[in-house]
């Protein structure tokens, strides 16, 4: 299969606002039609729908890295004492939402949350922090994900409880909250992961692990 016969094809658009509702920016997830044997079958990419006088443009705005995704339905989550989910990416979380969790995720993708983003869940009493259950060549990946996640709300002082959860089956099997959820499997059906195995599982990341996971961007 030649190069012209891939694809790239626009499968749906993650609106990021401000804690006001007001759209930040878009995260556009493509799907890729014909991959190359082992090759990526996603992409993203984002739109600034406020560049060039609202004309918009293919790049990631200034402050997009203080956003989280959901952000106004969080917050209000919060104030109501709710659980919220923190997932490694919008589908994850959007599967969870349609099921009437409060959920989010971040844009960059794993390993590049930041404080700042974290911060935005200080005051929720309790954050289920899903990891991605990758390959046996990426499977540090979503573990250091998800003990970034913890490792920043630790820094924050958070003062509520922190639960790790992942979807139930043999690694290489379901591979996040999103297929967990699809096989027909309820959150309370998730696998609670021990904090300690999961830690010397991330300690096993290096920085050309996530680029052969394809988060070198």
């Amino acid at each position: 299969m030649n190069d012209t016969a891939r694809r790239k094809r626009e499968v749906c658009r993650y609106d990021f606002t401000d804690q006001d509702g007001r759209i930040a920016f878009q995260k556009i997830r493509y799907a890729i039609d014909n991959p190359a044997p082992g090759g990526r079958t996603k992409d993203f990419r984002y739109f600034d729908p406020h560049a060039f006088g609202g004309i918009g443009a293919m790049r990631k705005p200034e402050g997009a890295d203080r956003l989280i995704f959901n952000l106004p339905a969080i917050l209000n989550a919060i104030r109501d004492g709710q659980t919220v989910h923190s997932c490694e990416g919008e589908k994850d979380a959007c599967a969870l939402i349609d099921l009437g969790y409060a959920a989010t995720s971040v844009h960059q993708g794993a390993n590049k949350v930041t404080l700042e983003q974290m911060a935005w869940l200080y005051d929720a009493p309790r954050v289920i922090i899903w990891v991605d259950k990758d390959t046996a060549e990426k499977a540090p990946v979503g573990a250091h994900d998800a003990i970034m996640r913890a490792m920043h709300l630790h820094k924050l002082g958070y003062p509520g409880a922190i639960v790790f959860k992942r979807a139930r089956g043999p690694w290489g099997g379901l591979k996040d909250v999103a297929d967990h959820l699809a096989a027909g499997y309820t959150v309370e059906q998730a696998v609670t992961v021990n904090p300690e195995k999961l830690a010397a599982c991330a300690a096993l990341w290096t920085p050309s692990t996530n680029a052969r996971a394809g988060y070198a961007r």
